[in-house]
C-alpha cells in the first residue's frame, strides 16, 4: 500500500493525495500532509526532506488559532511536534522568511522559538498560523503550562526506571542460584525459575522499554538506522532467545541482562532529561 511522504502513516485503500515534490510524484495519506508538503516545497525548503532524522507530524487544523495581541512585538513560542535538527532548521526558516519577521531563533534544548516581528506588518497569530502550516504547533509560552508539562514527562519516566529497576532485582535473584550452584540446582527448580524470570522481564519489555520500540519503529518507517533500533532488537532479541529456551527447557535464558540492561539505558536517558530540563531553566 506504501505509506505517506511526509508522516509515514499508511496510505488509506480507497484513494492517495499526490503531488510533485522535490522533482517527484509523492503520495500522502490525506490533504493536510500534502498541503505541507506543498507549503515547504513552495517556500523552497525541501532539503527539509533530504535532511531529516524523524518523520514529519500528521498536522490537525481542527483547532482554530486564538486571538493574540502582543503590542511589543516579540514573544518566546513553545514547539511542539519538534523530533530533530531538521524540524528546528524548517521551523527557523518558515518564522525568518515570515513578512514583518525581525528575527527569529529556535532551541532544542529549551523546545521553544525567540520571535521579534514589526506589529505593523504581522501579528502573532500569523506568525503561529506560519508555524502550523508546516505541521507543527506553536503557542505563546507560559511557565505554568511548561512546567506541568516536565512533571507529566518526569513522572513517566520514573515509573518506567522504577519497574525495570525492580524487575531487574528480582530477576537477578532468581539468576544468581543457577550462577553459583547450578550443578547443586535440581532442573525443576532451575525451570521454575527460568519461568519466574519470564514472567518478572515482560512487564519490562512492554512497560519500561516501550520508548526504544517506537523509536525503532520510527527509524524503520523513515528507511533509516538510528540508536533506537539496535537497542530495541537487542532487548527484544534477547528476550525472545530466552522465552525460547523456557519453554523448550533447552539452552541459556538472559532475562537478567534484558532487564539490567534496560535499567541502565532508561537510567541514563533519564539522567539527560534532568540535565537538558536544568540546562532549559538556564536559559530561562
Amino acid at each position: 500500500m506504501g505509506s505517506c511522504y511526509h508522516c509515514g502513516l499508511s496510505l488509506p485503500a480507497d484513494a492517495a493525495w499526490h503531488a510533485r515534490v522535490a522533482g517527484e510524484e509523492r503520495a500522502f495519506c490525506c490533504p493536510g500532509c500534502r498541503e505541507v508538503a506543498l507549503a515547504i516545497a513552495g517556500a523552497g525548503l525541501e532539503r527539509y526532506y533530504e535532511t531529516r532524522t524523524k518523520l514529519g507530524v500528521r498536522p490537525s487544523f481542527s483547532a482554530a488559532t486564538p486571538a493574540l495581541h502582543a503590542g511589543n512585538g516579540e514573544a518566546s513560542l513553545v514547539l511542539e511536534g519538534v523530533r530533530c535538527a531538521a524540524c528546528l532548521w524548517l521551523i527557523e526558516s518558515v518564522l525568518r522568511r515570515a513578512p514583518g519577521i525581525v528575527r527569529a531563533d529556535v532551541n532544542y534544548t529549551t523546545r521553544r522559538a525567540r520571535v521579534k516581528w514589526d506589529p505593523q506588518r504581522t501579528t502573532l497569530a500569523a506568525l503561529i498560523e506560519a508555524v502550523r502550516a508546516v505541521g507543527y504547533g506553536a503557542a505563546p509560552y507560559e511557565e505554568g503550562q511548561q512546567a506541568g508539562l516536565e512533571r507529566r514527562e518526569r513522572h513517566a519516566e520514573l515509573w518506567r526506571l522504577f519497574v525495570a529497576g525492580f524487575g531487574a532485582m528480582q530477576v537477578m535473584m532468581y539468576a544468581f542460584p543457577e550462577y553459583v550452584g547450578g550443578e547443586d540446582l535440581s532442573a525443576e527448580a532451575a525451570q521454575l525459575m527460568r519461568w519466574a524470570g519470564l514472567l518478572i522481564t515482560a512487564p519490562v519489555l512492554l512497560f519500561s522499554c516501550a520508548p526504544f520500540f517506537r523509536g525503532a519503529r520510527s527509524e524503520l518507517a523513515s528507511r533509516r538506522l538510528g540508536l533506537e533500533t539496535p537497542i530495541a532488537l537487542g532487548l527484544a532479541g534477547a528476550f525472545a532467545a530466552s522465552a525460547w529456551a523456557t519453554v523448550t527447557g533447552r539452552g541459556a535464558v538472559y532475562f537478567d541482562s534484558v532487564s539490567m540492561l534496560a535499567f541502565l539505558l532508561l537510567a541514563a536517558r533519564f539522567a539527560e532529561g534532568a540535565v537538558r530540563r536544568r540546562a532549559a531553566r538556564a536559559l530561562d
